[in-house]
C-alpha cells in the first residue's frame, strides 16, 4: 500500500478522484466517415520509454498531484515535457513546471 492512503477513509480516498460533472452536459462526437484503422495496422505493444529511451527519464517521471485541482495543468504540462525531450532527441530533459502552468490561470 502507498503511504499516502495508509490509514485513509474511502471518502478521503473518493475526494482525490476527480470532478462531480453534471449529467446534462454531454460532449458531441463528430462523425470521422470512414477513416478507420484496421485493428491489424496497430502494435501489439507499444512502450514509449523503449521507442525513445535517450528520453525515459522524462517519460518515466510521475510527480504527485494530490489533490491539487488542476489535473489539466499536470496532464498538459507532462505531455509537453515528453514532447520536448522526444523532438530533440533527448537534448532536452529539464522538467517544466506546474506551478507556472497553472499560475498564468489568473486564479488568485
Amino acid at each position: 500500500m502507498n503511504a499516502k492512503f495508509d490509514g485513509a477513509s474511502l471518502k478521503e480516498i473518493k475526494s482525490l478522484m476527480g470532478t462531480i460533472v453534471d449529467p446534462d452536459w454531454t460532449i458531441k462526437m463528430h462523425s470521422r466517415g470512414d477513416s478507420r484503422v484496421a485493428n491489424d495496422d496497430l502494435a501489439a505493444e507499444f512502450d514509449a520509454r523503449v521507442q525513445w529511451p535517450e528520453c525515459e527519464s522524462v517519460i518515466n517521471h510521475v510527480r504527485d498531484q494530490s489533490n491539487c485541482g488542476s489535473c489539466w495543468a499536470h496532464g498538459t504540462t507532462e505531455a509537453l515535457n515528453d514532447r520536448i525531450c522526444v523532438s530533440t532527441g533527448g537534448n532536452f530533459t529539464t522538467l517544466l513546471s506546474v506551478s507556472d502552468t497553472t499560475g498564468c490561470c489568473n486564479f488568485g
